[in-house]
């Protein structure tokens, strides 16, 4: 979600949830029906002379122009999304600040989800998984929660899968992608001795989309029979016709 990206009114839906009405969800569920599955086409931005008054259009310093409202300038919060979808699973992932994507920036803000996940009575969902790539992050996230489902960073998913340690502590589940470039070599990520691994040692496997992974049937297809835990995908409506149609094998144990 960009505040630099305002949409026409009538056009919110998503990425602001917790401004949408019943309609206008359905209507975009439709939209995604009528196109066989394919997620709803990206609204064209509004022109790039907006993007500067962004900020001051959404505090409300400025009007906004004609066919938006103040609303299309916001950026939808993370307590705002929660309250809205209380009994829905969320991702979370804890990132950084800034370019220099600094250690303290990520714990820091490990500090503010704890905090807010304590004021908004979030503290005990099961339903929710922390994340990021800074194991540093999880870690220190877990000191502040210890009850809530963590993913591995990539130190954590490492140990565990190269050097059969322990991947931190309060993990549930690995959230990796299909593949991942290592030093211009493209090297397979979700493989069956990877995600067995992860099973026999009591974990879940969560798979998701790289730039040179495919987030459609052969992808799906493929985690699929590999027995993943769950599929992160863009476009959930595709999928889920595509999972009553190719039920994963009788061996996966799920």
């Amino acid at each position: 979600m960009h505040a630099d990206r305002p949409r026409p009114t009538g056009q919110r839906c998503p990425p602001h949830p917790p401004r949408c009405g019943r309609a206008d969800l359905e209507e975009r569920a439709a939209l995604e029906e009528a196109e066989g599955g394919e997620e709803a086409p990206v609204v064209k931005p509004a022109p790039a002379k907006l993007a500067k008054d962004a900020r001051f259009i959404a505090t409300g310093k400025r009007k906004p122009p004609k066919g938006y409202t103040r609303t299309d300038f916001q950026v939808t919060t993370l307590a705002e999304v929660m309250k809205a979808f209380p009994r829905t699973p969320i991702n979370i992932e804890i990132k950084g600040r800034t370019k220099k994507e600094e250690i303290a920036e990520y714990v820091k803000n490990a500090d503010y989800l704890a905090a807010m996940l304590k004021k908004t009575g979030n503290a005990k969902r099961k339903d929710i998984v922390v994340v990021s790539f800074k194991q540093d992050a999880t870690d220190h996230f877990h000191t502040l929660l210890p009850k809530v489902p963590l993913a591995p960073g990539t130190g954590g998913a490492s140990n565990f899968l190269l050097a059969s340690m322990s991947p931190g502590a309060g993990v549930q589940v690995f959230q990796l992608p299909m593949t991942y470039l290592l030093s211009g070599t493209l090297v397979d990520v979700a493989t069956e001795a990877f995600i067995k691994k992860v099973h026999d040692g009591g974990y879940a496997w969560h798979s998701w989309f790289g730039d040179n992974d495919t987030d459609g049937p052969a992808g799906w297809d493929k985690l699929v029979t590999l027995c993943v835990d769950g599929i992160m995908t863009a476009r959930p409506v595709a999928l889920e016709k595509f999972l009553k149609a190719h039920k994963p094998p009788a061996a996966c144990k799920l």
